[in-house]
């Protein structure tokens, strides 16, 4: 860095730390105007170089500093809004975040002298993704991060986009690849002597074999980590390790050394004023001490825990907060409870989460502490019932010697009725004869109709097969006129041969989609439990090439965990729905395309929108009708059954599909999946 810029850079965080200290003075918005773009950028790049992510006095002025970028034209305006987006997403608010996220995108993406900026945007984009655990979009997102960097030889780039992925895929469960991943960016960084990451590397690999149970080279690993980064006293490193020695002692149920290493952790957060998750360490101890049923000890533990969670928002908040609530419950300490209830209510005003009472705070907290009293007194009600047992023992044998009394004097009056039940058994038998004659000539009709419904699934595929064999011969022959013609061929004789061969193209296309039609309307529905996340992974992944060279903008929303469905049907539906965006995006603009879930008792609905050209209104009552197609002027070919197709598939799961659309803004299409599927197959 220069000289000027550093020079430059500590007058800017001087300013904003005057503007800070003294409430009175506003230095810092209007330092920023003052700038010219130079400058601008020169700040933006050294908050990112030196890692100035967290200063409290970044925070402050980002919002600035981005609006005097968009004013000026600066150049790093795309940088500028990944800045901002990563204060938001810093603060768990994702969706602010991707929306600045794809904002840099889209001025990054198309130029060359921004590629960096651009791959830098797909690793944050991904990275909004690993939080709402839609892992596979997140990959996506990551390898392509790694493509553009692998594209301009940023080897660091490589590195953070590989590291990136083996993380998704150690959260994902996928532990082998997730160790590859990470070895090919360890091979990488030691070629590179101004590569930082390796002591990242180590630890992610030693968390990832840790996982996997072998507890040897993840040991190996994780001391690596520790000798690198007490070398260059990296104290934030040291607190990562200190956590990871406490998860492997947590596997080998040593609660001493747990509370050893987490204490470690504990002192170098402190010591240092670590900008990390400092309750983790004092709530893991506490929750080791309650188990040890030591409640004193783990309230200590619990109410530094609440500090922490308090002073930076976390989502544990409410978790630690009812424990330290139910030990003050249980322990009579009215006035230290009164304590613990203003500060939450205070916390909670402040965020404007809950309303102006009392009863809001208490109830939303105490929820937790209630559910955990109902199990505890479930748990003694059942011990009650147990010491009760050997009572009712006693009752019950009474009760069996006076019901055989009874029931020798009911058989008596049995053997009447058996006599009357023989006669009417005959009956019935004669009856039963005449059914199995009838269910024979029926069983026997059902296997001609399996034979036959056999006949026209084999005819389909042959038929198709057969049909398909002259439509590659014309074609082929087109291809022999034209080379036996040569330079004999004229203008008006290659626009038949031209006519021809797209007539037998598109013949063969659509001979191929009625055997697509035919195959969803006869193939056995396989129901099974689907990932839809890892069925849109799987889509998206099919269609990287369409997506990257179109320039389309994907937004998936949460999906359930998972489905009832038949997954290859499944994943045609989507691929055929996303197809049609893409195939029908509108010429002025960039395609975004949405996928959304919601559901009911009974349902799950999801739907695809997009801001293409749009369908007109006496049409829409026609799209899922097989062979109509649709009028366009840009000549779009279709053979008007990709949609015929849609339909079948999610009749055959028991829905509906439905489509909203305005010419010239855009369509949605929504279709439902029934829950019990399961069950309808049985």
């Amino acid at each position: 860095m220069s000289n000027k810029r550093k020079l430059l850079l500590n007058v800017f965080f001087l300013c904003s730390n005057v503007a800070l200290s003294f409430s009175s003075l506003t230095l810092s918005p209007d330092y920023i105007s003052s700038l010219s773009c130079s400058a601008l950028d020169s700040i933006v790049y050294d908050i990112f170089d030196n890692d100035r992510l967290h200063d409290p006095a970044v925070k402050l002025i980002v919002d600035e500093l981005v609006k005097q970028l968009k004013e000026k034209d600066c150049t790093t305006i795309a940088q500028g809004l990944n800045l901002s987006g990563f204060q938001y997403y810093t603060e768990n608010e994702i969706i602010t975040a991707r929306k600045l996220f794809l904002e840099a995108e889209q001025i990054s993406r198309n130029t060359s002298s921004l590629q960096h900026v651009y791959a830098h945007n797909q690793i944050l984009l991904g990275l909004t993704h690993v939080t709402e655990l839609q892992y596979n979009v997140a990959k996506l997102y990551f390898e392509r991060a790694k493509d553009i960097y692998s594209s301009i030889d940023n080897t660091i780039g490589v590195v953070d986009a590989l590291q990136n992925i083996g993380l998704v895929k150690i959260e994902d469960g996928k532990l082998e690849e997730a160790v590859q991943n990470l070895k090919e960016a360890e091979d990488i960084c030691k070629q590179d002597e101004y590569c930082t990451h390796l002591g990242y590397i180590y630890h992610n690999l030693s968390r990832a074999l840790l996982k996997s149970g072998n507890m040897n080279e993840a040991v190996k690993y994780l001391d690596l980590a520790e000798t690198i980064w007490t070398n260059n006293s990296f104290h934030q490193g040291l607190f990562f390790v200190a956590m990871s020695r406490a998860d492997l002692y947590q596997q080998q149920g040593d609660n001493d050394s747990q509370i050893f290493f987490m204490k470690k952790a504990i002192d170098l957060s402190e010591r240092y004023h670590l900008d990390l998750r400092k309750h983790e360490p004092y709530k893991r101890i506490g929750n080791i001490y309650l188990s040890l049923h030591q409640a004193h000890n783990a309230n200590e533990y619990y109410l530094k825990a609440l500090d922490f969670s308090i002073e930076m928002s976390d989502a544990d908040l409410e978790e630690i907060s009812s424990k330290v609530i139910n030990y003050y419950k249980r322990n009579n300490k009215g006035a230290k409870l009164e304590e613990v209830y203003e500060r939450l209510i205070d916390f909670y005003r402040e965020r404007e989460l809950i309303a102006n009472s009392k009863s809001d705070i208490i109830f939303n907290v105490e929820k937790n502490v209630n559910q955990r009293d109902d199990q505890n007194s479930e748990l003694m009600t059942t011990l009650g019932n147990q010491k009760t047992v050997l009572t009712f023992v006693s009752l019950i044998l009474g009760l069996i010697s006076f019901f055989l009394i009874v029931i020798y004097s009911e058989n008596k009056k049995r053997k009447a009725l058996l006599q009357q039940v023989e006669s009417q058994n005959v009956k019935l038998n004669n009856i039963n004869n005449q059914l199995a004659k009838s269910t024979q000539t029926i069983s026997t009709q059902n296997k001609q109709l399996e034979i036959q419904n056999e006949s026209l699934k084999n005819f389909a595929s042959i038929a198709s097969h057969d049909l398909k064999s002259p439509a590659r011969t014309i074609k082929s022959f087109v291809g022999l006129l034209r080379k036996k013609l040569g330079a004999q061929l004229d203008t008006s004789t290659s626009s038949i041969l031209d006519v021809i061969d797209q007539t037998s193209h598109n013949m063969y296309d659509l001979i191929q989609d009625i055997l697509n039609f035919s195959m969803v309307e006869n193939d056995a529905i396989k129901i099974t439990a689907c990932k839809v996340t890892d069925v849109l992974g799987g889509v998206l992944s099919d269609m990287s090439n369409d997506i990257t060279e179109n320039n389309i903008n994907i937004e998936i929303r949460k999906m359930p965990s998972s489905i009832q469905a038949d997954k290859s049907k499944l994943k045609q539906l989507f691929a055929n729905l996303v197809s049609n965006s893409i195939k029908y995006r509108h010429p002025e603009r960039d395609c975004i395309i949405e996928v959304t879930h919601e559901e009911n008792d009974a349902f799950h609905s999801f739907s695809v929108s997009d801001n293409g050209i749009g369908i007109e209104k006496d049409f829409q009552e026609k799209v899922f009708i097989m062979f109509e197609k649709r009028t366009d002027n840009r000549n779009i070919a279709s053979n008007g059954i990709g949609l015929a197709i849609c339909k079948k598939i999610v009749e055959i799961h028991k829905g509906t599909i439905t489509v909203k659309s305005v010419a010239g803004e855009g369509s949605n299409f929504s279709f439902t999946i029934a829950k019990d599927l399961l069950k309808e197959v049985k």
